[in-house]
């Protein structure tokens, strides 16, 4: 799909430059056979310091838990909700698109297709209470909800991504993709697109000074 055209060539770039990139498949076992990292006994080295990795995952979790219950504080009983009320910064329709395409992009929407349900059973599927194990900060919770309305607890959730990197080599310390691995599979250090923020100030204020300007 369109949205995913950037993985889709960095993917494909990786898999052409990098040899660590679908090691699995690039590497059959002597009988053509292919490994199981978790049970053939294989060592995979790697540069992640487990103490740091400890601290990034916890600071990660205490100052995202802290902004969560501020942003659902700030959005209970909003009625579009995770999403602004503002239309000058989202449309209606834009808001409804980006419902859908969650929607879509979802296990359950795939696995409907691949049962080759109607559009009328899946939208049954999706408005009917069921039990699930959604996330929160405190633990998974079990509870009864409508996938559509789980979806949308979940967006609610805001995303960050942490990664320490030693400036001396290169090797990277700590890596934290997400808030949770099990419910957040998108990796917000190498996948997120977002503004840079206040990466650009050393850039910016290097070349005030470079054109005369004091600190």
């Amino acid at each position: 799909p369109s949205w995913n055209q950037q993985a889709y060539v960095d993917d494909s770039i990786a898999w052409a430059d990098n040899p660590l990139f679908g090691w699995i498949e690039k590497n059959p076992k002597p009988d053509g056979t292919k490994y199981d990292i978790y049970a053939d006994g294989l060592k995979i080295y790697t540069t992640v310091d487990s103490r740091m990795q400890q601290y990034a995952e916890e600071a990660v979790k205490e100052h995202m838990s802290d902004l969560q219950k501020r942003f659902f504080k700030e959005k209970r009983n909003a009625p579009d909700a995770p999403y602004s009320t503002n239309t000058a910064e989202i449309t209606v329709s834009a808001r409804k698109k980006l419902i859908e395409n969650a929607i879509k992009q979802s296990e359950r929407m795939r696995v409907a297709r691949v049962a080759e349900l109607s559009d009328a059973e899946i939208e049954r599927q999706f408005s009917t209470p069921v039990h699930m194990t959604v996330f929160s900060y405190d633990g998974p919770v079990d509870t009864v909800m409508t996938p559509r309305d789980s979806i949308l607890y979940h967006k609610h959730f805001l995303r960050t991504g942490f990664m320490s990197m030693d400036p001396r080599n290169g090797y990277v310390k700590a890596y934290v993709g997400g808030p949770d691995f099990h419910f957040f599979q998108y990796d917000m250090v190498s996948t997120g697109r977002r503004q840079i923020g206040s990466t650009v100030k050393p850039f910016l204020y290097t070349l005030a000074m470079e054109e005369g300007m004091t600190p």
